[in-house]
């Protein structure tokens, strides 16, 4: 929220079309109570009903501490749970079942905390804390609060929410945001619900990262709004599901806006909850004398869920629960320079564990070796290590001299060459610039080498070191003992020491050196868990597994202080078949997809438009799984369903099997004449065509009257014309007619917009995405499924809108 971000906050409510609100009033329709959590477990809970806050849970600072200045707000946040403890004043309060941070405004007789000298002790309480040289405490006009569990709880993926009540004003600026621990790789926020006090009809919703590879450039969605009542009337709730591959946000349990990995790059480091209330800053405005204070930000509590990982790993749960982030199958006839490094990220000159070979890095500065330690021919990567001369290692560049600033890591070794002369030759290849993960489950099929002083090795090892700098050893093996396997965990603590587990594996009469096997391991919070060909192995369970971003290395050593002397006969080999990693979806259960949805009546043999309620898999999302227990008789001799194919220009039935996409267009009628009860959104169904007054020769018209019970923008609706007539409906044709206002005589879609009644046009999905029809020349095909939205504007003055055919 506050720290990388520069709001732009939107100055046209129907921009929001452009960046897929059409898609997220999709999912409104289909998710009235929130996302499906069945299959989730809740990780983390404050009910604030305690009294008092608890400090095991808490921080009260930003990460960067009280001093600094962000956005040019102008209250002071007082850290009671840490270097202002001695507070006498404090931003919270409860009630029985509540927490109430209130802002204030400084008083003489408690002005705000002056902050320590450069030089004083209390610093090395709190490392991460900035000292501001610009600190001035007249800057400070207010006393506010944050809670942070920045160090107690962070979470990658998962269903995240507040229920919480504002306060409306000028300046008032509370939020619920998510954050990462530490700021590397793309350095994310999720701003789940940021309220502006002078606008108490709307909240807003963001999302931001950086690239470091184009010197950290920011790149934020646009902050999408939320529309409705007062939102300082009362409590709601805000809340986030974060997957993998998408984020979507939710108000009072209606989704309101969905990202997808296709728009940005969805995050997949750890972050932590934040709630507080800011006052002033950039974006709101300083307070005026039409603000209250106190104002008060209440929150009844904060929850965060998460998907429960499968009790066994299976082919059918990595089909189910996970889905694939990052693979390579080997099945071409080179390494694919789009997904492998071929060095330590320290380069291939520094020397550990005593290992005797260089690792020849092949796709970077050893490219033009004639050494190739790495072959990817018939389906697998071959690892090759073999003896080397002397005469033949790279030469390392002079000390001292620069390295290519392609390779900015690469450390020089003094004793490379002179008292350390690798004897062998062999090969790494890690995922480091392509691929880094936190939780999930990650897969090698390998078939590793024996001989005494292999060191065949498949692991994850940490991106940056920071923090707990960890290690997970899927497998390493000892070339001596080719039918025992290691699993390791190494990590730093608290006080930087390293700390390790280690155990082994051996299944008995089994050599892995004599056929592939496929060796896994799944991360998650508080656990680990070892597979050797889907058996678990191992388990640990420690509050110590590390959130920090990983990347996946195999390789194989030569020699070195985890094997015995080198006796193994050279050439040899770690072949792989594949690697393959996944993540946990977060999506809601969808086995439930059609009983989310309400009920529609489909009487007398009419058409009737409308939608797929949300996405299920393939076998469920058919006519016959989504509505035939909802519709008496049979398909084809009963009821019937079809589309419009855009790129064949025709109608398609698609039978009782055919799939049915989300957010298509659907006609659907009763063929019998009979009524019947079919389970979807009721305002994702275009009400029977009719008649109107207003059009008339040569013109004929049919009507599609568009709820309006609801006061949200906007309200999508599916709309579409029966005409069978060759000559098509012109845009320029429609006509939005309400009971009162400006066009209760009738107006243009353009005009309507105009007025603020309904969005500036039509919204088609062609089987990826949604195309736009908004222009005098586009017409609408008959028997169309298009999207179409009303405004709170609109609502209570019966929109209507009608279609003419020439």
């Amino acid at each position: 929220m506050e720290v990388i971000i520069q709001h732009q906050p939107m100055s046209n409510r129907f921009l929001l079309l452009a960046t897929g609100l059409l898609f997220a009033s999709f999912i409104h329709n289909s998710h009235a109570a929130g996302p499906d959590l069945s299959n989730f477990e809740m990780v983390f809970v404050d009910e604030f009903d305690t009294g008092a806050l608890d400090p095991s849970i808490w921080s009260t600072s930003p990460l960067w501490g009280p001093f600094l200045r962000v956005n040019q707000e102008e209250q002071y946040y007082l850290d009671v749970n840490g270097i202002n403890s001695d507070s006498a004043v404090s931003p919270f309060s409860f009630t029985s079942d509540t927490l109430i941070i209130s802002a204030t405004e400084v008083e003489p007789a408690a002005p705000v905390p002056l902050q320590p000298a450069a030089d004083e002790d209390v610093w090395k309480d709190y490392p991460e804390y900035v000292y501001n040289d610009d600190f001035d405490p007249s800057s400070r006009k207010y006393f506010s609060g944050l809670i942070s569990t920045v160090n107690s709880f962070n979470a990658t993926h998962g269903y995240f929410e507040i229920k919480a009540k504002v306060s409306d004003g000028q300046g008032l600026w509370p939020a619920f945001w998510l954050l990462t621990t530490k700021y590397v790789e793309d350095v994310p926020e999720i701003d789940i619900m940021e309220y502006i006090g002078q606008y108490p009809d709307e909240v807003n919703h963001t999302y931001h990262y950086f690239i470091p590879e184009e010197n950290w450039r920011l790149v934020s969605t646009p902050t999408f709004k939320t529309t409705g009542d007062n939102f300082s009337d009362d409590f709601h709730t805000y809340g986030v599901l974060w997957e993998p591959d998408a984020i979507t946000w939710y108000v009072d349990g209606d989704v309101v806006k969905r990202i997808g990995s296709d728009e940005y790059l969805i995050s997949r480091q750890s972050m932590y909850l934040i709630a507080n209330l800011a006052v002033g800053g950039s974006w709101p405005g300083a307070p005026d004398e039409t603000t209250e204070f106190p104002s008060t930000f209440e929150i009844d509590y904060i929850k965060a869920y998460s998907h429960r990982p499968p009790e066994t790993i299976t082919e059918e749960t990595l089909e189910t629960d996970y889905q694939l982030m990052f693979a390579d199958e080997f099945s071409g006839d080179s390494l694919d320079t789009e997904k492998w490094n071929t060095n330590h990220l320290w380069g291939p000159y520094l020397r550990i564990n005593q290992e005797e070979q260089i690792y020849i890095d092949q796709l970077g500065t050893h490219q033009n070796e004639t050494v190739k330690p790495l072959i990817v021919s018939n389906g697998t990567l071959k690892i090759i290590a073999d003896t080397i001369d002397a005469a033949d290692l790279p030469s390392q560049p002079d000390p001292g001299s620069p390295i290519d600033p392609q390779y900015p890591n690469y450390r020089l070794n003094p004793d490379y060459g002179s008292s350390w002369i690798p004897g062998y030759s062999s090969g790494i290849i890690t995922s480091y610039d392509s691929f880094k993960f936190v939780n999930g489950y990650v897969e090698i099929k390998a078939r590793v080498p024996s001989g005494g002083g292999l060191w065949p090795a498949f692991w994850l090892l940490n991106g940056y070191y920071v923090g707990a700098q960890p290690e997970i050893d899927i497998i390493e093996v000892n070339g001596d003992h080719p039918d025992v396997l290691h699993h390791s965990y190494h990590f730093s603590n608290s006080v930087g020491v390293v700390e390790s587990t280690t155990t082994t594996y051996d299944a008995a009469g089994i050599d892995y050196s004599d056929d592939f096997h496929r060796f896994g391991v799944q991360w998650h919070p508080g656990e680990i868990n070892w597979y050797v060909d889907g058996v678990k192995t191992h388990t640990l369970t420690t509050p110590d597994v590390s959130t920090q971003v990983m990347y996946i290395i195999a390789n194989l050593a030569v020699g070195g202080n985890f094997v015995g002397p080198v006796t193994a006969s050279f050439p040899a080999q770690l072949e792989i078949d594949y690697i393959r990693a996944y993540q946990l979806k977060q999506e809601p259960d969808p086995d439930n997809c059609a009983a989310r949805a309400g009920l529609y009546l489909l009487p007398d043999n009419q058409w009737h438009m409308l939608s797929v309620p949300c996405q299920a898999p393939d076998e469920q999302s058919t006519a016959q799984a989504l509505f035939g227990d909802d519709i008496d008789g049979i398909y084809g001799e009963d009821w019937i369903i079809f589309t419009y194919d855009a790129a064949a220009s025709s109608y398609v039935d698609r039978g009782a099997t055919g799939k049915l996409n989300p957010g298509e267009g659907f006609w659907i009628t009763q063929i019998t004449g009979q009524t019947a009860e079919l389970d979807v959104p009721t305002d994702s169904v275009s009400p029977t065509p009719d008649s109107n007054s207003l059009c008339s020769t040569p013109f004929s018209c049919v009507s599609s009257p568009l709820d309006d019970s609801s006061t949200a923008n906007p309200v999508w609706h599916m709309v579409g014309h029966p005409f069978t007539s060759s000559e098509p409906v012109w845009f320029e044709d429609l006509i939005v007619q309400t009971n009162t206002g400006s066009c209760s005589a009738g107006c243009g879609v353009t005009e309507a917009f105009e007025h603020g009644y309904t969005s500036p046009g039509f919204f088609h999905w062609n089987g990826t995405t949604y195309t736009s029809l908004a222009n005098s020349g586009d017409s609408m095909n008959p028997w169309y499924g298009h999207w179409f939205a009303t405004t709170s504007e609109a609502a209570g003055r019966g929109p209507t809108l009608l279609w003419r055919s020439r």
